[in-house]
């Protein structure tokens, strides 16, 4: 009697495991829009954002800023975070992440490798040049414990921790000027790539392109700003929040009063109580 209920029991928890194991950790909500200077010019938005679930707990997000002065800004932004989630694709992300930032930076410089490879390639098939697909780039990997982050050119990654606090976990500048900055396609390009891990309990990420830097950082010190994260990540937590309402929020007057450049915003959140376990 007491092995036939061993074994029932045995079943149960398995099967419970294994739904547990299928459930997705995180709800993510991601936008690219037009901004109104572009909008008034009849360009079309040259920001691009995608993100792929690598596993229940592995999350891969790439977003890429096109260059306002490039011929096929906006190809070459769609093609970097293609060709960037493409390569994540099929790697063993979750022990990569555990292993260290050592680890994490080599696969990255390979997967940056791979994105600027393919955009050669694009540009020798369109008789261009890459310069003509100038486009930044962030990558970010998450796990319920760790973040990884590879950046080149402008843009911000900001976490919320399990106790509410903000980090500022990738950003960059060149130059004196909000606008000035580094492309994948720019000579030496990997030597000014980002890249950071942060260990500990996420609740939260907001990655986003520069065009948000004025509402969402306090500058010059670049500090995330509270009142901004804060009402957008209880937004990626509600059950009513859908991504046509992000996209209202990037278009509204309260946004396009502080900029008119393209805007693309990625939110993750956690599923249901947001628990690590």
């Amino acid at each position: 009697m007491l092995l036939q209920f061993w074994n029932w029991f045995r079943r149960l928890f398995v099967r419970k495991q294994a739904v547990l194991e299928r459930r997705t950790v995180w709800r993510v909500f991601a936008a690219s829009v037009q901004g109104s200077a572009h909008e008034r010019r009849g360009i079309p938005c040259q920001d691009a954002c995608d993100y792929k679930q690598m596993s229940t707990k592995v999350l891969a997000i790439a977003i890429a800023d096109g260059a306002g002065s490039a011929r096929y800004a906006q190809q070459g932004s769609r093609l970097a975070v293609q060709a960037f989630l493409e390569f994540l694709r099929s790697q063993p992300l979750e022990s990569l992440i555990t292993a260290g930032i050592n680890d994490w930076r080599a696969f990255a410089m390979r997967a940056m490798q791979a994105v600027q490879n393919r955009l050669v390639d694009q540009a020798k098939s369109s008789d261009a040049t890459v310069a003509d697909f100038a486009t930044t780039l962030i990558g970010v990997v998450v796990t319920p414990r760790a973040v990884v982050t590879a950046q080149i050119g402008d843009g911000a990654v900001v976490l919320e921790d399990a106790h509410g606090q903000l980090h500022l976990l990738s950003h960059m500048r060149f130059g004196e000027y909000l606008n000035e900055t580094v492309f994948l396609t720019s000579k030496n390009a990997l030597k000014h790539a980002r890249f950071e891990r942060w260990e500990g309990e996420v609740a939260h990420l907001a990655i986003f392109t520069d065009g948000l830097e004025l509402l969402a950082l306090q500058l010059p010190d670049a500090k995330p700003h509270p009142r901004f994260f804060q009402p957008l990540f209880r937004f990626a937590d509600s059950d009513e929040a859908t991504v046509e309402q992000l996209e209202a929020f990037l278009r509204s007057e309260r946004v396009r009063t502080r900029t008119d450049d393209d805007l693309t915003l990625v939110l993750v959140g956690r599923v249901g109580d947001g628990s690590c376990a």
